[in-house]
């Protein structure tokens, strides 16, 4: 544990959580020697009472240590007991959950088209933040009865709490590493680290290049099974950012001061992400029909869960790694409206949802896998004859034998050397992808 480093940040962080949690603790501890103290009869009770809390805090004293080295445990029994995330419940309980992401959303997820942000910018860990925020949310009923009004204050106090469980489970992750040297211990960190704080795909604008050229041939199962096709779905969510892009302009326009600006956007945070199907088919000139078919099978109501993963977001020790339906459904549906909440995301679930409803039709899946692979093949040596030139690779090359047997999907001849590809198609699960194929 004495290798851990902490930033001057993450100690501000680690103080806060610490500080409320033993707060907490010793509150429910006072009301807890209240209750018993009011029900005492005789003298030999109040002996029972002091042994009680004589016992109470030596617990509390061995949980509660502020020695660095033993933060991460300290940490890791509150996430075990839902200290942590208690407070992270309390604060987002009684409020509309459209209202808490539309802010949030808002906020911290829409930048301009000309910024550029790496791995370790704050985008890409607001984006997490979101992401699991939003599979929280949704994986819940939507709350019923009156709602109460989501200030700009209770939201900032939401956002707090949320970073707060974060820095848990990171360090929570960081002590799990530290026990043991082990290699494939290592390798389930690695892992689970990765997914934990990665986002999104490095130049996102492939990836609908690359849905197009896979699912683009086949429109007619498309049209047929879901009733729209892949360019479709690609331009529906076009217009609907565009269409939010175009509201957030509206509301800055009503206001010169970069200050009413900031609180005219977070107060019209629903409004501005909000649409209806008439929305969506006016500003997209798509049948209503396709509008229909689109938002059925890409969007979720509050309450949903995979029926693959029934039990997500529940743990709080293992939620940030659990499956977040947003990549099946990135939109949220509720009241009419249709919501999306981690636009950075959408264009990953369009790439990689359809290949589950491919794959589920038995009578067209071998024709899917097959296509599947020679686009791979395609795409693996297009992109190596942008290194190499187009000229230096060959698909398919054949072995100059009497058989004509396949040498390779790809190979490439450059400088006198020769380079061998063989393309598979199967991309990684999410298991596999969160270490939980890794300790079996």
């Amino acid at each position: 544990m004495l290798d851990l480093k902490w930033s001057p940040s993450e100690t501000v962080v680690a103080r806060r959580i610490f500080d409320q949690a033993l707060n907490t603790e010793m509150r429910n501890l006072v009301a807890e020697a209240k209750r018993m103290a009011a029900t005492i009869e005789d003298a030999s009770e109040l002996w029972d009472l002091e042994s009680w809390l004589t016992q109470r805090r030596l617990e509390i004293d061995r949980k509660y240590d502020y020695r660095y080295s033993l933060l991460p445990l300290v940490f890791a029994t509150l996430l075990q007991q839902g200290r942590i995330t208690e407070r992270l419940n309390q604060a987002l309980a009684g409020h509309s959950p459209v209202s808490i992401l539309a802010q949030l959303t808002n906020r911290f997820l829409f930048i301009r088209r000309d910024e550029f942000h790496d791995e370790s910018s704050e985008v890409n860990r607001h984006h997490a933040y979101i992401e699991f925020l939003t599979g929280l949310l949704v994986s819940r009923s939507f709350p019923t009865g009156d709602v109460k009004e989501l200030t700009v204050a209770h939201r900032d106090e939401i956002w707090p709490r949320l970073q707060d469980y974060y820095l848990a489970v990171e360090r929570d992750l960081m002590a799990d590493r530290l026990k043991t040297e082990d290699r494939l211990h290592s390798l389930a960190f690695d892992s689970k680290n990765y997914s934990l704080r990665v986002r999104g795909e490095a130049y996102p604008h492939q990836l609908e290049q690359m849905a197009t050229r896979l699912y683009g041939e086949h429109d007619e199962w498309f049209e047929k099974t879901l009733g729209f096709t892949i360019r479709q779905a690609l331009h529906a969510f076009h217009v609907a950012m565009a269409l939010s892009e175009w509201r957030r302009d509206q509301v800055r326009s009503s206001a010169e001061d970069p200050a009413l600006q900031t609180d005219a956007l977070e107060r019209y945070g629903e409004e501005i992400l909000g649409f209806t199907i008439e929305d969506l088919g006016r500003a997209s000139e798509l049948p209503r029909q396709v509008c229909e078919s689109l938002l059925k099978r890409l969007s979720q109501d509050f309450g949903y869960r995979n029926s693959q993963y029934p039990d997500t977001f529940l743990d709080a020790k293992k939620a940030p790694w659990d499956f977040n339906a947003l990549y099946e459904r990135p939109f949220i549906h509720h009241e009419g409206r249709y919501f999306i909440f981690v636009p950075p995301l959408v264009r990953t679930a369009l790439f990689k949802t359809f290949w589950f409803d491919l794959q589920s039709d038995k009578a067209y899946s071998e024709t899917f896998k097959a296509a599947q692979g020679r686009w791979l093949e395609r795409e693996v040596a297009e992109r190596l004859g942008k290194v190499f030139g187009p000229n230096s690779v060959f698909v398919n090359a054949k072995k100059a034998n009497k058989g004509r047997e396949e040498l390779s999907d790809v190979l490439v001849l450059y400088d006198r050397n020769i380079l061998i590809v063989q393309c598979k198609s199967k991309g990684l699960r999410h298991a596999s992808k969160t270490e939980r194929t890794m300790m079996r």
